[in-house]
């Protein structure tokens, strides 16, 4: 059940950075805001490649992150609740804090 949720939010993700990467760049709206950039039009075509691999990167390294932290919370105190809480909020600062 969890590699089914890591694929959905996986896919979930990708499709909301392709569609910002569309609206931003390839339709313009507010690319004028960065820069003056105008709308280009197009994206290039790497870039879906790169987004991609670095999204997926990410997400992969924070499930395995997670997991592992469960793991360790469940062998200390065998409650999935408490293991599944901890983590979250052990791993959630550590992934969201800039520092």
């Amino acid at each position: 059940m969890l590699a089914v949720k890591a694929v959905v939010l996986n896919i979930l993700s990708l499709g909301a950075s392709y569609g910002f990467l569309v609206l931003f760049w390839q339709q313009g709206h507010g690319s004028s805001l960065v820069y003056g950039v105008p709308a280009t039009g197009a994206i290039r075509d790497f870039i879906p490649i790169i987004v991609f691999a670095f999204l997926f990167g990410l997400s992969m390294d924070y499930e395995v992150f997670l997991l592992s932290r469960m793991r360790e919370e469940y062998d200390r105190s065998h409650s999935t609740d408490k293991a599944v809480v901890t983590a979250l909020a052990r791993t959630g600062r550590l992934v969201t804090s800039p520092d």
